[in-house]
């Protein structure tokens, strides 16, 4: 399975918050905060873990446009060495938005020094500075407002780690700990790879098409960052959409994101293209594997086979790079 998304990044940026405060997530503060002389500091770096996705290559000018990214930072002091506590000390909340390149951004959090669990989560926002999921419990991260196709707003990546920092106590002192970032969700994506052959032989231009995709069988609902599990189920989701033309000649008809478990699973699919009178142009009905960190690719190729029936087999590649290919011809 694959997924080939392009993680994007942010550079640099500085955070202060009081003990469960958050700033707005459509600011970014610009002040380290707290008084270096007094106050002890971890320097978090968020770096992913995916050094060859992709999900956009365009830059991003300003928080409130398409692109922006959403941290949710949470730091659960351990009680002993096996336990930590499920109501966090301290919780940061802030985007930033600036060269979309690397996932790569630093923040300062005062703190008092103790042995934490530190637990991220990293989203991006649309155009309207809306994020596609509600981050508002780390024990049950779900998809905003109901179950939609959000497209590139439903990328997310995740980490956890252990900062020890019990010893240390120097009253301005900085430590600097790394926390890698990784996907809790999996891409799969129905599009022609030759738009200008699959339209020529359907007969029908892309503005007169409809393009529905039902899960027949149920998908996550949430996701646990703090145990790594989906959670609940839903069922009977269907998604339509308008194909879209890209700058590489394919076209797009639906891209969606799905919670994955960390050893992949298969999901159902009865998948459709229909023409103007409602008649089936294309189809594929059945079962597609889906695995973190990767896209599924269901091309339709439009060579081989008859009109408006499916044919073709799953190709899987097990190389991490490499996608998932489902090929269709019609």
């Amino acid at each position: 399975m694959t997924w080939r998304i392009q993680y994007a990044g942010l550079c640099g940026g500085i955070l202060a918050m009081l003990l469960l405060g958050a700033c707005s997530p459509h600011e970014f503060p610009t002040s380290e905060g707290g008084d270096p002389g007094k106050d002890f500091s971890v320097r978090l770096q968020f770096v992913d873990d995916l050094p060859v996705l992709r999900t956009i290559s365009a830059d991003t000018k300003a928080t409130a446009q398409a692109g922006a990214y959403r941290y949710s930072v949470e730091l659960l002091r351990y009680v002993d060495d096996v336990a930590y506590k499920l109501t966090p000390d301290y919780v940061y909340s802030f985007t930033r938005s600036e060269r979309i390149s690397v996932l790569d951004t630093t923040v300062y959090l005062p703190i008092d020094p103790a042995r934490y669990r530190v637990v991220a989560w990293v989203d991006r926002l649309d155009a309207d500075a809306e994020a596609g999921y509600d981050v508002s419990d780390f024990e049950f991260i779900s998809v905003a407002e109901g179950y939609d196709l959000r497209k590139g707003t439903r990328d997310a990546f995740t980490g956890t780690r252990v900062l020890d920092l019990e010893g240390y106590n120097t009253a301005g002192e900085v430590v600097q700990e790394t926390l890698k970032l990784t996907r809790p969700v999996a891409r799969i994506r129905f599009y022609a790879p030759e738009a200008l052959t699959f339209l020529g032989r359907v007969g029908v231009d892309a503005a007169s098409m409809k393009v529905s995709l039902r899960y027949t069988t149920p998908i996550a609902e949430g996701y646990n960052v703090l145990r790594d599990v989906t959670m609940s189920t839903l069922k009977d989701v269907s998604l339509t959409a308008v194909p879209e033309m890209n700058t590489d000649g394919e076209l797009e008809f639906i891209t969606d994101h799905l919670f994955t478990p960390a050893e992949g699973t298969t999901v159902n699919v009865d998948f459709r293209i229909t023409g103007p009178k409602d008649q089936v142009l294309c189809s594929y009905v059945g079962a597609v594997p889906v695995q973190r960190g990767k896209e599924t690719r269901i091309t339709f190729t439009g060579s081989g086979g008859g009109g408006g029936g499916t044919s073709g087999g799953i190709g899987i590649n097990p190389g991490f790079d490499s996608e998932i290919e489902v090929p269709i011809s019609f």
